[in-house]
């Protein structure tokens, strides 16, 4: 392995990134087995197209990079996710109160016209004229508080009226989506580029290499990768500038380009 890494030397770093399109900081550090400089899935690609370019076999170069990220790396832990009840609708007590309402108005009504009745019965001698008005007056009263109960039912009646039609309204107010704006990123490189993709918040990874034109995914919050900075990224059709960098992260219809070190704190201490 050392004779391969030897005679690539003598090739020349510069010779051997331009060849492969790598930059020629991951070509030093494979070189030199720096493997705390590599990013992960990132330096198994660069290495697979150093053996395809140069016909030479980096296996056991593999082999103790393996050993290496086993020893210093920890198992990555699964994430939960805890999906929330939906709320239950307010509007339902407060229809319930209402009806509760009515059902005691109702068995007022019916107490004082079977305890009339029943008085009534019980009386089978003909009372005297004072004992008939007294009675008129009683019956007169009852008559007024059924009229007001009944007065009270038909406001409580139009106010569960309203407030049905308002849910309905509400409910048809819920139904009514505004279309979204559509947002439109895509990438062109002027040569081939490796491109590593992270789904946030699951942190779910995917990588490739293409010299044609690609999109990303605008549903979704992502941190980019890229091998290179000789590209062009398009955000609405209007030309986004990466001042010069090589990672940007994706949000809300945002591009924000990254240091290596804010798309490490971003993507839990992690090169890759």
């Amino acid at each position: 392995m050392d004779e391969i890494l030897s005679e690539l030397k003598k090739i020349g770093i510069k010779a051997i990134a331009q060849k492969t399109l790598m930059t020629e900081q991951s070509v030093k550090a494979i070189l030199n087995k720096d493997f705390k400089s590599l990013q992960k899935t990132k330096a198994i690609g660069f290495v697979k197209i150093i053996e395809r370019e140069f016909k030479v076999d980096f296996s056991e170069w593999i082999e103790e990079y393996n050993r290496y990220l086993n020893e210093s790396e920890p198992p990555e832990e699964e994430e939960q996710f805890v999906m929330s009840e939906p709320s239950k609708d307010k509007g339902n007590k407060l229809i319930n109160i209402f009806t509760y309402f009515i059902i005691f108005i109702s068995v007022i009504a019916l107490f004082y016209i079977l305890s009339d009745i029943n008085s009534f019965k019980k009386s089978e001698e003909v009372k005297p004229v004072k004992e008939l008005v007294q009675e008129a007056k009683i019956n007169l009263e009852i008559t007024k508080e059924l009229n007001e109960s009944i007065l009270v039912l038909e406001e409580v009646k139009e106010t569960n009226e309203s407030i049905s039609e308002e849910k309905e309204e509400l409910i048809e107010d819920e139904k009514i989506v505004e279309t979204p704006v559509k947002i439109e990123i895509y990438i062109k490189p002027r040569v081939k580029v490796w491109v590593g993709v992270i789904v946030l918040p699951n942190y779910k990874k995917r990588s490739f290499i293409t010299g044609e034109e690609f999109d990303i995914d605008t549903s979704k919050e992502q941190l980019v990768s890229l091998g290179h900075n000789r590209i062009d990224i398009y955000l609405n059709g209007g030309k986004v500038n990466l001042e010069g960098k090589e990672k940007f992260h994706y949000k809300d219809g945002e591009i924000t380009p990254l240091t290596f070190a804010e798309f490490r704190e971003l993507n839990r201490g992690r090169n890759w």
